[in-house]
């Protein structure tokens, strides 16, 4: 069965301390794990990250589903390799935090990368991630492999998810 969840986040309790590398670069004066420990982005380009979840779902069996999705929020990696997947170009302040991001491309790509590696070991396995918030667009240049389910979640950007849940509550 479909397997969506943020899948990352106990990450930081895990590999904070021994692997700092796993997680995203931020903007000057921010420090990890930002903005908390359970939704800390990681370092997408990383070929370290990749196989680490690949090796984490080998240890686990390398069962016929592994579930990639991103931790919620903002604070996404801003170092230069993470920001040279970005389609189009935006500065580091836009992607880190703005809802105007389009990350797309870079989701693509981070799912792609582990998919591919996963389907070597087990060809039948379903790699699950997000379409969601700034990287809920279709990439505009990278393309993903026949082993990954996406779940769309359409909507507007997070930023205005509390005003929405405040007015629906207001009219219950």
């Amino acid at each position: 069965s479909p397997s969506f969840a943020h899948s990352f986040t106990q990450w930081w309790s895990q590999y904070g301390v021994s692997n700092p590398e796993y997680f995203a670069e931020l903007l000057p004066g921010r420090a990890q794990p930002h903005p908390a420990p359970d939704r800390v982005k990681l370092h997408d380009s990383s070929a370290a990250v990749w196989q680490k979840r690949v090796d984490v779902w080998v240890a686990a069996g390398a069962g016929n589903s592994v579930n990639i999705c991103p931790n919620d929020s903002r604070s996404f990696c801003v170092c230069a390799n993470c920001l040279a997947l970005d389609r189009p170009s935006q500065a580091p302040e836009i992607v880190f935090d703005s809802s105007e991001a389009m990350l797309g491309d870079r989701y693509a790509r981070f799912y792609t990368e582990i998919a591919n590696r996963v389907k070597v070991i087990n060809p039948n396995t379903i790699v699950y991630g997000y379409a969601y918030d700034v990287y809920r667009n279709a990439p505009l240049e990278a393309t993903v492999p026949d082993n990954l389910a996406l779940a769309y979640v359409p909507g507007t950007a997070s930023a205005t998810v509390p005003a929405q849940m405040a007015e629906n509550e207001a009219n219950v």
